[in-house]
């Protein structure tokens, strides 16, 4: 609106009531003008081809004619459909690792990550445990390439998760070199089985959600919780164990 209201056209008429058009358009309700949908399933790349989360293979003219304007995928990455893929560092540091097993388990819970809005109660969270540079950290760095930070939550270093950021936008959970400490056991347990939860929010009512957000969290060692917490914990978190890399690559991340 205000990139609009530098058109001589109808300047005058919008600046004396522009908070209210705003107050208008921004309504989740308003049909005045008709918003882009966000297809999550989809991930725009070279030559108009699509990566269909769900289907797991790329798509030409996943969007119908019709649609084209009206409905957008959720993110657009450089890249040429019909290259082979070369996973390279990706490879190196699983193979490091884990078992060809626990590969194949690690790669279905990592391409899950893109299922936006779609965690089922208790699913199990991807816990990657390891030594320094043993390069579990990096193994998150493809989601942020398609997921923008601003929907990514992550949890502070001030003891309290602030349940108030999880929103409708959100699409992923990252907790990096997480502690048992950093939340008391029954926050923790929320947090992990997503689920129907309430948050505090100041001065106001409590504010209820839906928590369907898949997560990601990488520990230095395995997290210890109470006697009573430790099985209910554990039933929750699917760990992976790394051990540090002969030769870590710091251009990996990039």
């Amino acid at each position: 609106m205000n990139s609009l209201a530098a058109n001589e056209s109808f300047r005058a008429r919008l600046l004396k009531d522009m908070k209210r058009v705003i107050d208008l358009l921004s309504d989740p309700d308003c049909e005045v003008i008709r918003r882009i949908a966000v297809d999550y399933n989809l991930i725009e790349v070279n030559e108009g081809h699509c990566w269909s989360v769900l289907e797991r293979r790329f798509l030409s003219n996943a969007i119908a004619a019709e649609k084209v304007g009206l409905m957008s995928p959720r993110a657009f990455s450089h890249y040429d459909p019909s290259k082979v893929p070369q996973p390279k560092y990706i490879q190196q540091v699983l193979e490091n690792s884990l078992t060809e097993d626990a590969i194949g388990l690690f790669c279905e819970d990592f391409l899950r990550l893109l299922n936006f809005n779609q965690k089922k109660h208790k699913d199990r969270v991807p816990c990657l445990v390891g030594e320094p540079d043993s390069g579990k950290t990096s193994l998150f760095y493809p989601i942020l390439g398609q997921i923008h930070h601003s929907n990514v939550a992550t949890l502070t270093k001030q003891k309290v998760f602030n349940k108030a950021m999880i929103s409708n936008n959100t699409e992923v959970i990252f907790i990096n070199k997480a502690t048992s400490s950093r939340l008391n056991d029954d926050d923790w347990k929320i947090l992990t089985q997503g689920g129907y939860k309430a948050c505090d929010v100041k001065y106001k009512t409590a504010k209820s959600f839906f928590n369907q957000c898949p997560m990601f969290m990488t520990v230095q060692q395995k997290l210890q919780f109470k006697e009573e917490d430790q099985q209910a914990m554990d039933q929750r978190l699917r760990y992976y164990y790394f051990k540090s890399l002969p030769s870590p690559k710091k251009k990996a991340v990039q």
